[in-house]
């Protein structure tokens, strides 16, 4: 694959959040796509306590090297003291639909 991409991974605790990032992503073309999934539902400690929460997780389709921007941009927006916000490189992908991911996010490096 001649171009690569990446999906970034982060969750937030309202629709109203998950939806401020993913426009900003957009207005800004860090990102090609952003799909946000409700109703997903956490498990983790935090700060001593076992914690069980109800979030939307956000999945970001990018160009590879575009983790630094979305990053900044995510933690700009981002409700939580400590977001998740992970990485993952696809190694393939259908082919126009990662053209497609170029395309969209070449306005603004």
């Amino acid at each position: 694959m001649s171009k690569s991409v990446q999906l970034i991974l982060t969750a937030t605790s309202t629709l109203k959040n998950a939806r401020e990032i993913a426009r900003l992503l957009l207005e800004e073309s860090a990102a090609a796509c952003v799909s946000i999934l409700p109703d997903c539902e956490s498990h983790y400690e935090w700060r001593g306590k076992k914690t069980r929460a109800r979030e939307y997780q956000l999945l970001i389709k990018a160009r590879l090297g575009s983790f630094r921007r979305i990053k900044s941009l995510i933690l700009k927006a981002h409700v939580y003291d400590l977001p998740e916000i992970l990485c993952l490189s696809a190694d393939e992908g259908h082919e126009p639909y990662v053209k497609w991911i170029w395309d969209q996010t070449a306005g603004k490096k």
